[in-house]
Parts: C-alpha cells; structure tokens; sequence
C-alpha cells in the first residue's frame, strides 16, 4: 500500500504539528498490527520550525522546499522527496509549514503533482487544522483553498484551543464550504481544548520534549496518574482516526 497524508494551513500555530504526530502514530500503530506491517516515512518541510523532525521516534527527514528568502519551492529538492514517496513501499506523513503553504499548493496544482501519484496508485490525504477564536476566518480560508483546488480526501482537525469553533454564529460543522464539499471531507478529528486542566498540563509537557505515547509510557519522568491522563488522550485521537477511511482495503494484506 502506497498513500500520501499532507498536513497544511496557511496559519502558524494552529496545531499542524501534533496534528502530524497524532497521525504518525496511529498509522504506525495501525500498521504494526497487520500481518505485513506497512513502513511509515515522515518528512518537515516546513521552512521555520522542525517541530515534526524534532520527535526522534518517527525518524523525520527534513526537507527544505522553501530556501531562504524565496517565495517558490525548489523544484529540485520537492521532486526529489516525490520521487522517495513513489519509489518506498508505504505511507509518507507530510508535515508542512505556514510560511511555505501557498508556493507548496500552488506548485502542487500547477504541475499537477496529485495526478502523478493517483497515476502510480498512491492515495493523497491533506489534512488540515481549523482553529476556533480570533483566527478561525484565516483557517477556514486555508481549509477552503485545499478543498476548492484539489480532488483529494479532506481530514478537518477541529481545533478548540483558541476558542469555539463558531464564525458567523454558525458552528464549523454548519458553514457553507464544508457542505460545498462534503464529498471530499472524510471527518472531523476534535481537538479539544486542555489548556486549564490537569490533562492540558501533561500534553504540553508531552509536547515540550517531542515525546510518543510509547515513550511517555516508559518514562520514569511521568507519574502513573500523567501516564493514565495521556494514554486516555491517545485512545480518544485515535478512535476518532480509526473512524476514517484512511486505509485502502484492496491493498491491504489480511490484518488478521
């Protein structure tokens, strides 16, 4: 099996990179549980903060598509991670940055790079983070820009960190857009907002030092109570991703 998961938004700091590593362990979770695990290949491109790269876990490769001071993707260096993605059996996991989302999905459309890999039977995923608050209009436009440019399956990561996930006195679920293109979304994946209580205390300490489920769980750094609160964060992201279609059954060897 071959597929390709993208996770972008025009927004920094909307939660692109715990998105991505949510993501990365549940399909590598996923995989370990088949009769023929499938590898799973992580990649940054994202031009200013290698948060992804920075969990040693998912042996990230850092690829700068972006260089400094440009607003075009090198060509050389994307194509090159394109050709990685087609050429290895697996899942690719893309996490990309803010700052190089425009000149990423505008080289992706006009070199048609999705059409190229529907072309060597590899599935195409984007995901993307719409944040609540004062923010929610610039990720809703970024969430719209995905859907209207491409013909790809949509993951929404609802997240209520910033606020209520509310914009116009309609709820996320209620806009217009998202009913345009209810085709193309495949689900919502909630991501609540933790950030006074106990459990929002042991994500960010999670988070702060780019841990896994697995290692926080073999971490003497965390108490019994902090392991117990994280893995119930774990089984809530990941019953909500086991709900989605992520994986194409006809390429599937017999999971049992």
């Amino acid at each position: 099996m071959q597929a390709v998961h993208i996770i972008v938004q025009v927004k920094g700091g909307c939660g692109k990179s715990l998105a991505a590593a949510q993501l990365a362990q549940f399909l590598m979770a996923e995989s370990a549980a088949m009769a023929m695990p499938i590898p799973v290949h992580c990649y940054d491109t994202d031009p200013g903060n290698h948060t992804f790269a920075g969990y040693k876990a998912f042996n990230t490769q850092i690829v700068p598509i972006l260089p400094e001071g440009s607003i075009t993707i090198d060509a050389l260096v994307f194509d090159s991670m394109i050709e990685q993605i087609i050429d290895k059996e697996g899942i690719a996991v893309i996490d990309n940055g803010a700052g190089s989302f425009i000149p990423l999905i505008q080289y992706l459309s006009e070199c048609s790079v999705l059409d190229l890999l529907k072309s060597m039977n590899i599935e195409v995923f984007f995901h993307v983070p719409v944040i609540g608050g004062q923010s929610m209009e610039d990720t809703c436009m970024g969430l719209g820009k995905i859907l209207g440019m491409f013909d790809a399956s949509v993951v929404v990561w609802a997240n209520e960190h910033f606020g209520k996930l509310e914009l116009d006195g309609k709820h996320l679920t209620e806009l217009k857009m998202l009913k345009k293109y209810d085709d193309k979304i495949l689900g919502m994946v909630p991501m609540k907002n933790h950030v006074d209580d106990l459990f929002g205390k042991d994500i960010a300490e999670m988070l702060k030092h780019n841990l896994t489920y697995k290692e926080v769980m073999e971490s003497p750094s965390f108490s019994r109570m902090q392991r117990h609160r994280l893995l119930a964060i774990k089984k809530e992201y990941f019953a909500n991703l086991a709900n989605l279609p992520l994986f194409n059954i006809d390429q599937i060897v017999d999971k049992n």
